[in-house]
């Protein structure tokens, strides 16, 4: 896969808290017994189970050759003209002998699960609540005040988060008025928020359930940062006022990295962190700077940051295979022909990111987990001849399925800002991979139940930096590589 990632990590530290929230899991490892019985018989018109394949191997696409030069075209129900051309189609397979299908359940943020990731991280002292109405008067102001900092130097595309930060400010107001001077012991583990101490440092631990984050998603999110980012910091910036750090991608060239340690003694040590902790998320993905803000703001990367430490990020997966990596949400770009009435699904970027410099294990934010039920073995993968004739009957006789959308950074207005009725206008999607995937299914009847599945998708794939893992799908076509069932994206994702 292409190792790219996103710089969407953005903290902003004090002496209180201002933070972004991730979620994490901690729960161990992945079932061997075969305990999901994925009999998909029946369920589409398209079942090809008998066209052959072979049980959990992909050696029958060893020497398959990509798809060339294939053309046909198809009409809407809204009228508009598709043409399909696929040349030069080059066939990404992923690296492993066999595939599963991995059936996993959304984890509640119950008392339960949030006292037995408060035991894992803090390792020593009193734990305290910590959210904003059990917060002492001291710390409330602190936070009040880089609230309205933030505030006041929103800088968003729309007013969503400026509206979220005013409503912090508010309670922050509220709670003032009956703030002690001390902190409050926790006892039910109900609160969203803790304090407690690890390697003799205080430490916020933040548990966040989000009902819509902006890629139209359910997110579930944590955040484990020192209270006091001086502490940790680099001594070329401890004179920063707001110093926080970043992942940011510092362009073309290898970067020099101030921190004492290599990359490698880096991952080690996030490793046996990750292992110590049994999180649910198995697959070290990729490793990027940990960048410290210089304190100005500065078109050239390396003039604001300084690179110091390293970002160690673990995916969700199965074997060395990330399925973050392969696409999430953000990566679609047809995911804003979603309808209203389409309500938001479960954010798929279960990503761990581990922050390690010379002083150790820093800082630890994560995305939404899962837990793993169990895993299926010797699946049956259709043959490729069969998943290209599923894709072309489908796309002609049922295009309704897939929403064929211009990209988001085609401007076909031609610079006027107009929209033209797509019954008057034709599209050209010109495709250029075809890759064996993971994609996720949801259980419909069992709401926060998910399998991931072995599927084929056939995409218009670009690079596109400013995404997570750096690229984006552009009109896809998904295809169950087990029973050759359509995929509904848009009911998926």
């Amino acid at each position: 896969m292409r190792e790219k990632v996103s710089g969407k990590m953005h903290l902003k530290l004090g002496s209180a808290v201002l933070v972004c929230l991730l979620g994490i899991s901690f729960l161990a490892g992945c079932s061997e017994k075969k305990t999901v019985e994925y009999d998909m018989s029946g369920n589409t018109e398209d079942t090809h189970t008998e066209s052959g394949g072979s049980y959990g191997t992909l050696e029958q696409f060893a020497d398959a050759p990509g798809w060339n030069d294939d053309h046909w075209s198809t009409t809407t129900e809204e009228g508009m003209q598709v043409q399909m051309n696929l040349e030069n189609v080059e066939l990404v397979l992923p690296e492993a002998e066999e595939m599963f299908v991995v059936e996993v359940n959304e984890p509640e943020f119950d008392a339960a699960y949030k006292e037995r990731v408060i035991k894992k991280l803090f390792t020593a002292g009193e734990i305290y609540d910590y959210d904003t109405e059990h917060m002492p008067k001291k710390d409330l102001l602190e936070k009040r005040e880089l609230l309205q900092e933030a505030y006041e130097s929103y800088e968003g595309e729309d007013d969503k988060g400026k509206d979220r930060l005013l409503e912090e400010i508010q309670g922050c107001d509220e709670a003032l008025n009956t703030a002690g001077d001390t902190y409050t012991p926790t006892e039910g583990f109900e609160a969203g928020e803790y304090l407690g101490e690890r390697g003799g440092l205080s430490y916020i631990l933040s548990f966040r359930d989000v009902s819509e984050d902006e890629w139209n998603c359910r997110s579930k999110e944590i955040d484990f940062t020192p209270k006091d980012i001086y502490q940790v910091c680099p001594k070329e910036v401890s004179e920063v006022e707001g110093l926080y750090y970043d992942v940011v991608d510092f362009g073309f060239g290898t970067v020099e990295n101030e921190c004492e340690i290599s990359e490698e003694e880096a991952c080690g040590l996030a490793d046996s962190f990750v292992k110590e902790l049994g999180l649910e998320y198995p697959v070290r993905s990729v490793v990027k700077p940990l960048a410290w803000w210089k304190g100005r703001d500065s078109y050239n990367v390396e003039a604001k940051y300084l690179a110091h430490g390293y970002v160690v990020s673990y995916d969700f997966g199965v074997g060395d295979v990330s399925f973050v990596m392969q696409g999430v949400q953000e990566n679609y770009g047809n995911l804003k022909e979603k309808s209203e009435s389409e309500k938001p699904k479960y954010n798929m970027n279960a990503r761990l990111d581990v922050c390690v410099t010379e002083k150790g294990v820093i800082g630890v934010q994560a995305h939404n987990p899962v837990e793993i039920i169990g895993t299926s073995k010797d699946v049956k993968l259709l043959s490729m001849e069969t998943v290209k004739e599923i894709m072309r009957k489908q796309t002609k006789e049922n295009p309704e399925l897939f929403r064929f959308c211009v990209p988001s950074n085609v401007d076909y207005g031609w610079g006027l800002g107009i929209k033209p009725n797509k019954k008057d206008w034709s599209l050209g999607v010109t495709y250029n991979e075809l890759s064996l995937i993971y994609f996720r299914v949801r259980d419909k009847e069992n709401a926060g139940h998910y399998s991931y599945i072995p599927a084929w998708r056939l995409s218009d794939w670009m690079v596109f930096e400013s995404y997570i893992n750096g690229f984006r799908i552009d009109n896809p076509v998904i295809i169950n590589a087990i029973d050759g069932s359509v995929i509904d994206f848009y009911d998926e994702i």
